[in-house]
C-alpha cells in the first residue's frame, strides 16, 4: 500500500509541475496556477475519495476559464483521465455512473458557454473520458471476478477440510476404541496378582484415556458433520471398493475400465479414503463433462500409490463448484505431502487426473 501511495504522489507532483509550465505561458495565471494545485492534490489522493477528487478539478476548471481562448491546457485533462479511470474502477456502478456524467456535463456546459470549441472536439473530449471510465469498469469487473474466485476456492478447500475430518474421524474414533479394547483385555489377563499392581493401573489409566478421547472425537464430530441422510450407513471410502465405484460410473454410462497395477498394499485409514474420494471426484467430473466417453483408473501400488483417470471425451474444465472438484482433490494430495495434476490432454481432446501419494 505504501508503494501505491508513492506512485501516486509521483503522479501528483507530474500533473503540478506540468500544470505550472502551463499556467506560466497563459494569460490569468494566478488562476491556472492554483487549478494546478488542485490538480495535483486530486490526483495524488484520488484513491480516498475518487468522485470528491474529480469534482474538484472539475470546479478548479469552471474558476479558471474564461473566453480568451480556445483550448484547455494538458494537465487538467491528464487528471480528468485519471480521475475517471480511478471513478469507474474503485467505485460501484450507480456511483462510478455519476462521476462519468459529470465528466461529460462539464465538457458540454462548457462547450455551450460561449468558448469557441468545435463540435467534434467536445466529442473527441467526451469519448476518451468514456474509454478511460470504460477501462476502469472492465479492470473492475476483472478484479470482482478473481475476488468471488478466490473466495470460492477458499470455501471449497474449507469445506474439503471439513469432510476429510469426518471421515478420518471414524477411522480414528475405531483405532482407539480397539486400543481401549486391548489394554481392557490385557489388564483382565493379569487377574489379581498383586505383584501386577502397577501395571494393571497404568492399563486402567490407559482405558480412562482412550474412552474421553472417544468422547471428544464424537463431540468434535458433531461440530464438524453436516447431516448426509444415509451417511453413516454408507460402506466406509476405500481403495478396496474402486472396483465397485468403476461399476457404478459403467453403470450410469461411461466406458469405463481399471487396471490395478503391483501388489494392494495395506494404506493408512486416512490415505485409503482420500484416495478413493481423488477417484471417486474424477469419475464424477468424467461423467458430468464427457458422457458416453471411454475412461481408463489406473491404481498403481508401489513406493508411491500413483492414481490416474483418463477420458477421451471433449477437452472439458471441472470446476470446484460443488466444493469437491478439483480444488479439493488437490486439496486432499496435499494433506498427505502428495501431488495433483489436472487439465486436457495434448490436442483438447480428453481429460487426465492424475495424482501421486506417498505410501
Amino acid at each position: 500500500m505504501r508503494r501505491v501511495q508513492l506512485i501516486d504522489l509521483a503522479i501528483g507532483v507530474a500533473i503540478l509541475a506540468l500544470g505550472v509550465l502551463e499556467a506560466l505561458a497563459r494569460d490569468h495565471t494566478g488562476r491556472w496556477l492554483a487549478a494546478a494545485v488542485v490538480n495535483g492534490a486530486a490526483v495524488a489522493f484520488r484513491r480516498r475519495s475518487p468522485l470528491l477528487a474529480l469534482t474538484a478539478i472539475v470546479l478548479g476548471q469552471v474558476m479558471a476559464h474564461d473566453a480568451t481562448y480556445d483550448t484547455d491546457p494538458l494537465s487538467p485533462f491528464l487528471a480528468e483521465l485519471l480521475l475517471l479511470f480511478t471513478v469507474g474502477y474503485q467505485l460501484e456502478l450507480r456511483t462510478a455512473a455519476i462521476g462519468l456524467g459529470i465528466g461529460v456535463a462539464y465538457v458540454w456546459l462548457d462547450f455551450a458557454s460561449g468558448r469557441e470549441m468545435e463540435l467534434a472536439q467536445a466529442g473527441a473530449q467526451c469519448g476518451f473520458y468514456v474509454l478511460a471510465w470504460t477501462l476502469g469498469r472492465l479492470l473492475h469487473g476483472h478484479e470482482t471476478r478473481r475476488a468471488e474466485a478466490e473466495q470460492h476456492a477458499q470455501t471449497a478447500v474449507a469445506d474439503e477440510r471439513a469432510r476429510i475430518a469426518r471421515e478420518l474421524h471414524d477411522a480414528v474414533a475405531h483405532s482407539v476404541s480397539v486400543m481401549v479394547l486391548q489394554a481392557g483385555a490385557v489388564r483382565r489377563l493379569l487377574g489379581d496378582d498383586p505383584a501386577r499392581e502397577r501395571e494393571r493401573e497404568a492399563l486402567a489409566g490407559v482405558e480412562e484415556t482412550g474412552r474421553q478421547a472417544v468422547v471428544e472425537l464424537h463431540r468434535m464430530l458433531g461440530i464438524l458433520r453436516k447431516r448426509d441422510d444415509g451417511a453413516e450407513l454408507a460402506p466406509q471410502p476405500s481403495l478396496a471398493r474402486v472396483e465397485a465405484l468403476v461399476e457404478q460410473v459403467r453403470e450410469a454410462g461411461l466406458n469405463a475400465t481399471l487396471n490395478i497395477e503391483g501388489d494392494p498394499a495395506t494404506l493408512a485409514p486416512g490415505l485409503d479414503m482420500s484416495a478413493y474420494r481423488i477417484v471417486q471426484e474424477a469419475l464424477t467430473n468424467a461423467l458430468r463433462y464427457a458422457p458416453g466417453a471411454r475412461v481408463d483408473v489406473r491404481v498403481r501400488y508401489g513406493r508411491d500409490l500413483q492414481l490416474e483417470v483418463r477420458d477421451d471425451g471433449p477437452g472439458h474444465a471441472p470446476s470446484a463448484g460443488s466444493g469437491h472438484g478439483i480444488v479439493g482433490m488437490r486439496e486432499r494430495a496435499a494433506l498427505f505431502g502428495g501431488e495433483l495434476e489436472a487439465g486436457p490432454l495434448p490436442g483438447g481432446a480428453g481429460f487426465r487426473v492424475h495424482a501421486r501419494l506417498p505410501a
